[in-house]
């Protein structure tokens, strides 16, 4: 075929470019410069010659080479004869693909394209098998010229396009079966010692065996037998013919419609036989064999333990995950016949070769601690296996482990390892679950250990996550113990023991006899201020930094706030620090009053002068000269004295409820708090309200008031009744009504 002068420029290009890919997929075969057979040095010969072709046809980007297709299919084939550089083989066969399929869709009766193909297809995935090429097989298969290896190649990729999960590939490989199993017997009518085609059939079969079912599936069973018997008799006991009698056997014994209890030992036999010879079955089809056998329990336990050591001889020249398979299909074996010595020598061979490997580290712990929990003798596990496998092994290793199961693997560890290497195993991998490390037991006695071997450090940070995260109570103890007797953080030792005091039993007697012996101590007043000193350094008390402070205490006088930004250290004795706020502290427009619960300031604050600090808990202001800055302007402010105002109907006229606080007879003036009106929620009104003595009804004076006394009377609001600016003053607009006697 010329394409010089049949192709289309487009077409010139896209031929160009799959020999460009071709050449770059030659390159690794340059490199045979020498070859020990005839054979090789045809194919080094044939590479030259066609790689020259290909370089020119590139540098001139012209098609100036006649068969080449033909050409590389025959080089193609050649170098697949040689069995060797597999990977590199593949990469050629791809690259030609799509050049050999272009020419042999204008030239379908060049068997040699078709042989290069159909080779290219069974190097690949089943799923890379082109449907097309399954399609073009009938064409071929019934061309007179079609031959020996034309029908062979046919065969094998029918079997190879049914492992496909591509259901277009399998669907084709269906379409072509019974054509393939017809030619193949016509073959042998003529030609009864063809070995290769004999052995084709078998395999062709084993699909037809596999894919039918009922009355078929039984003509299946008998065909099959008589291929079996017919090649055994021309052939002997060859591979080919042993791989299908096993695979009939085995078919029939697993049959569901109507298993056959003489194929299933003749099945095992035949299995067991096999097993020494590696070259029948590859490691792959090895494992899919036995595995399913073992499924249909075919076997003993004797003839399991047989099998899983005859892996042993696949596993020892296997590497990646085929021989991971291996592995596992061993210990599957060694499982159902209960060889536990032959599965911990598995595991401990598997952490020797990889310290890694947390599935066989999971298998040495879980056999040392369960023989350990049995009694038994101390499982055979080198020390330095055994600390492999505590390193390596997951969490999920100890997730079903109760705080008993976990003090048994600290046995295990203090006695085979140390106390240094089980410390440290303990800490960094059992007591990472929470299920374990909130077992106040276990925990103490880990702490204790580090304590032991001088890692205080370790010990303390363990006994704080604890108390901290865990709540273990008892833990209090052993820290603030410590603390005391190295008279150090001794505030903190105190707050340790303090929710212990409260407590009945002997722990709360412990901690209030702890405690007594920490209050005692001529260190501790000066670590509480110093606690408090190095917090307040923390926080920028004493600066100008705005801190938010939360009224907590209301008052008239002053109010008492928290320091909310933090929590204040333990020793204080309040979850936050507690700050003075003083009228003086706030802005004209806002009075002591104005502070409910929860109001918040924002003001730099200060600590109390420490000549005036008598031994108590420190105090702390609004700093000198700051301002307590609400989170609202005075409009704001305004508008919500007002509301407040009309809910308890202030200015209104209407006689409301009065309760006497004080009478200051000196000055002829009392004071009394509002209580909200009726159909209110019950409270009091943030402001006292003055009652003069004018107020009062005739022939009455304050003197005749007195602390608890109801009243009753309208009350009016008026704007700085005593020069200070911004505040607001209520007193009574009389005569009020007195409540005879009530004092309640």
């Amino acid at each position: 075929m010329n394409e010089n002068s049949t192709t289309g420029s487009t077409e010139v290009s896209q031929a160009l470019a799959w020999r460009s890919k071709i050449r770059t997929a030659l390159r690794p075969f340059d490199a045979l410069t020498t070859a020990p057979s005839v054979a090789a040095l045809d194919v080094i010969k044939l590479l030259r010659v066609l790689a020259a072709q290909i370089d020119a046809e590139c540098s001139h980007q012209r098609l100036i080479s006649e068969y080449l297709e033909h050409n590389l299919a025959v080089l193609f084939l050649r170098i697949t004869a040689l069995n060797g550089a597999p990977a590199q083989t593949r990469a050629l066969g791809d690259a030609m693909a799509p050049l050999l399929w272009a020419a042999f869709l204008h030239d379908p009766e060049d068997f040699v394209l078709l042989a290069a193909l159909t080779e290219q297809a069974l190097l690949g995935s089943p799923d890379d098998v082109r449907p097309d090429l399954l399609q073009a097989l009938p064409t071929a298969l019934a061309n007179p010229a079609a031959g020996f290896r034309t029908l062979t190649q046919a065969a094998k990729l029918v079997v190879h396009g049914f492992g496909a999960k591509d259901g277009k590939v399998r669907s084709a490989a269906e379409r072509i079966l019974a054509k393939t199993v017809q030619e193949l017997t016509s073959y042998l009518a003529k030609s009864p010692f063809q070995s290769e085609i004999a052995e084709c059939r078998l395999r062709v079969g084993a699909v037809v065996l596999k894919r039918s079912d009922g009355k078929a599936r039984v003509a299946a069973f008998r065909q099959m037998r008589t291929w079996i018997t017919d090649y055994e008799a021309r052939f002997g006991e060859t591979p080919a013919m042993l791989r299908a009698k096993v695979s009939t056997a085995l078919k029939a014994a697993t049959d569901k419609v109507s298993p056959n209890p003489q194929m299933k030992v003749e099945a095992r036999d035949l299995i067991l036989t096999l097993d020494a010879d590696l070259q029948i079955y590859n490691d792959e089809e090895w494992i899919q064999l036995v595995t399913a056998a073992d499924r249909a329990e075919l076997f003993s336990k004797e003839e399991r333990r047989t099998l899983a050591q005859g892996l042993t001889r696949r596993i020892d020249s296997a590497a990646g995950p085929i021989g991971h398979r291996l592995r596992r299909l061993r210990r599957e074996l060694w499982e159902a016949c209960g060889d536990d010595a032959a599965l911990l020598a598995d595991s401990i061979e598997r952490i020797q070769n990889d310290p890694k490997d947390r599935a066989a580290a999971s298998e040495i712990i879980v056999r040392v601690w369960a023989d350990k929990k049995a009694g038994a003798p101390d499982t055979d596990v080198p020390p330095e296996c055994l600390q492999a496998a505590a390193e390596a092994a997951s969490h999920r290793t100890y997730d079903d482990w109760s705080a008993t199961d976990a003090n048994l693997w600290l046995d295990v560890l203090l006695q085979r390892l140390g106390p240094q290497p089980a410390a440290d195993l303990m800490l960094r991998h059992v007591l990472t679950l929470k299920t374990l490390r909130s077992d106040e037991a276990l925990v103490t006695r880990v702490v204790h250990l580090l304590d032991s071997l001088g890692n205080q450090d370790e010990a303390f940070k363990l006994a704080k996550q604890g108390i901290d995260k865990e709540g273990l109570l008892g833990l209090r103890i052993w820290v603030a113990r410590k603390l005391l007797e190295k008279g150090e953080r001794l505030s903190e030792a105190e707050a340790l023991v303090r929710p212990l005091v409260a407590m009945d039993g002997p722990l709360g007697v412990d901690g209030q006899r702890l405690r007594d012996e920490i209050n005692r101590h001529p260190a501790y007043e000066e670590s509480r201020r110093a606690e408090l000193l190095e917090f307040e350094a923390k926080i920028h008390v004493g600066t100008e930094k705005k801190h938010k402070l939360r009224v907590l205490f209301p008052g008239t006088g002053f109010a008492l706030a928290e320091l909310v930004d933090s929590p204040a250290p333990p020793s204080y004795g309040h979850k936050y620090l507690r700050v003075m706020i003083r009228r003086a502290d706030l802005p004209s427009f806002l009075d002591i009053v104005d502070l409910q619960k929860g109001t918040e300031l924002f003001a730099p604050i200060r600590g109390e002068d420490d000549k005036k600090n008598k031994g108590g808990l420190r105090v702390y202001w609004v700093a000198e000269g700051s301002v307590a800055e609400p989170g609202w302007s005075e409009e704001k402010r305004k508008k919500q004295v007002h509301l407040l105002e009309e809910k308890f109907k202030i200015n209104s006229g209407a006689s409301l409820p009065l309760k006497i606080l004080r009478v200051l007879k000196t000055n002829k003036t009392a004071w009394a708090a509002l209580e909200s009106p009726p159909g209110v929620n019950r409270e009091l009104f943030p402001a006292d309200v003055c009652i003069l003595a004018g107020d009062l009804p005739d022939g009455k004076s304050i003197k005749d008031l007195s602390e608890g006394q109801r009243v009753f009377a309208p009350v009016d609001a008026t704007d700085d009744p005593r020069g200070t600016q911004g505040e607001r003053r209520y007193r009574v607009r009389g005569p009020i009504e007195i409540a005879g006697g009530d004092h309640g």
